[in-house]
């Protein structure tokens, strides 16, 4: 959590923020965020969530949930690759496409399969391959919300409810 409050603080000083602003935002006294951005005394996730969406950092929220590993499949942000908007499209292209031909070789090889016992080591060695392929897709995805976040102004919460809105369309959830 020390990492968190790290990440929190640098986050709260590139939007010009004070600890006192920031405190009060989330409920919270100057005095204890203090404590909490120093290392004194650990931050309770809830505040860290609370601050994550004041401070409406997408490379934050991306980075404490990798630290805190509260995703499904925690992948890191990519922070070493050209952080031109084409240049991550094109990356995420490439990944979408190796996702999409490793889910067709997955609904080939596991067709009428139960379960792993059904399953022999080497075929399992591929179907890992393909998952890795798939996972793949994550950190390519997450750095284009991010830079279109960064330089067009994309509102990811917006995001999210126009995703659950369509998701519930189609009926694939509640």
């Amino acid at each position: 959590m020390k990492d968190t409050a790290k990440l929190i603080k640098l986050s709260r000083e590139r939007a010009g923020m004070s600890q006192e602003q920031l405190a009060y935002t989330v409920g919270i006294t100057q005095a204890t965020w203090s404590k909490y951005e120093n290392g004194k005394v650990t931050m309770p996730d809830d505040i860290a969530r609370r601050a994550i969406k004041v401070l409406r950092d997408p490379k934050l929220k991306l980075q404490c949930s990798f630290i805190q590993g509260t995703g499904l499949v925690n992948t890191p942000l990519l922070n070493n690759i050209d952080e031109n908007i084409i240049t991550g499209l094109v990356c995420l292209i490439e990944e979408a496409k190796e996702a999409i031909e490793s889910s067709e070789r997955l609904v080939k090889k596991l067709r009428n399969r139960q379960g792993k016992k059904d399953i022999c080591k080497d075929e399992w060695e591929e179907v890992l391959s393909c998952e890795e392929q798939i996972v793949d897709l994550y950190p390519a995805l997450n750095m284009h919300f991010v830079r279109m976040t960064e330089v067009y102004g994309l509102d990811i919460e917006e995001m999210e409810r126009r995703a659950s809105r369509k998701l519930r369309e189609r009926k694939y959830i509640r």
